[in-house]
């Protein structure tokens, strides 16, 4: 076994006197891989080629490329279009001392950025979590050309198919990124994926994976669906059921005006509650989710800004008070 590592006086360290397994224990805190992680990482790690990895919400994809990152010797790049899910991870990361990781996206000043592009030149971070958008950053993509990458991890991969829910149009710069890149190693995600959605992004993103999927049975989750009757207020069932609740609760809904008017309905009944989107500013979405995450604030209502990739272990329910497009949709 491994002794405890530290990687905070010495950014540079070599960790590849580790084993990934070395990894899992020593920093997570884990005693073995959930399935399929374990392949990823090893397929990565030795070179094998692009990799799709279809992995439901609380699979570990994280760690299928966090683990790599830090055994290899160059940069990992993360395009995730979840700013929360950046901030989250790097938060967790951070508490295990791993200073390594940063992010770089909309949330931050132009000041900020620099300095983490500063970082990144100077080979101190090992794993950069973009954005989308930041694909289209003259600024970006000049440094990380001077810098080799070793693997680009594409998070949320479903969002490159036109077949899939979320479809993201900025996820189609992500062939010529690769080629500027000097085409590293690919490694794309997703929670959710048909076999149609499954064949879209390989063919998207020019490249064919070796294809790995995670077992969906989730037997520690209880599902349920409830119909209403024409008569029955949905607000008001919405506030009667929320009565019979416990622990920590997420209320996913379509629209930000949907997200203000239930906060403020919950709110007047006494039950501490905040809304969460795309429509407020950085500080305060960091702060909102903050709250959540700490157990100031037991209730967040949200647009799909917000992501299911939060890594908070005590959440016991998740309501969709609109019905979401698609089963992959409900499901991601």
């Amino acid at each position: 076994m491994a002794a405890a590592l530290d990687i905070t006086s010495n950014p540079e360290i070599d960790f590849s006197q580790y084993s990934p397994q070395q990894l899992l224990t020593t920093l997570y805190g884990h005693q073995g891989f959930k399935p399929q992680q374990q392949d990823i990482i090893t397929r990565v790690l030795n070179r094998e080629g692009p990799t799709l990895g279809i992995m439901p919400t609380g699979g570990g994809k994280s760690l299928c490329f966090q683990i790599p990152a830090l055994l290899q010797e160059n940069l990992t790049v993360v395009v995730s279009p979840l700013i929360a899910l950046m901030k989250d991870q790097i938060d967790a990361l951070t508490k295990k001392e791993i200073k390594v990781a940063r992010f770089v996206n909309s949330s931050l000043s132009e000041q900020d950025k620099e300095e983490i592009l500063d970082l990144v030149v100077q080979k101190k971070i090992k794993l950069l979590y973009l954005s989308p958008e930041g694909l289209k950053s003259e600024r970006i993509l000049e440094v990380l050309k001077q810098i080799k990458i070793d693997l680009l991890v594409i998070d949320e991969a479903h969002c490159i198919s036109t077949w899939g829910h979320n479809f993201r149009p900025d996820y189609l710069r992500l062939p010529t990124v690769m080629k500027e890149f000097g085409n590293p190693q690919i490694l794309a995600l997703t929670a959710t994926a048909t076999i149609e959605v499954e064949k879209d992004i390989q063919q998207q993103l020019g490249i064919t994976c070796q294809v790995f999927k995670a077992s969906f049975d989730r037997p520690n989750l209880y599902l349920e669906v409830v119909p209403l009757a024409e008569n029955v207020k949905k607000e008001l069932f919405l506030l009667n059921l929320l009565q019979k609740l416990t622990g920590p609760t997420i209320i996913f809904v379509t629209y930000q005006r949907t997200a203000e008017k239930l906060a403020q309905l919950i709110s007047a009944t006494g039950v501490s509650c905040l809304y969460y989107h795309a429509g407020l500013e950085s500080e305060e979405r960091e702060k909102r989710q903050n709250a959540f995450i700490s157990g100031e604030c037991d209730i967040i209502i949200a647009t799909i800004a917000f992501g299911m990739g939060i890594d908070k272990p005590d959440i016991r329910t998740i309501i969709h008070y609109n019905l979401p497009q698609s089963i992959e949709n409900y499901y991601q």
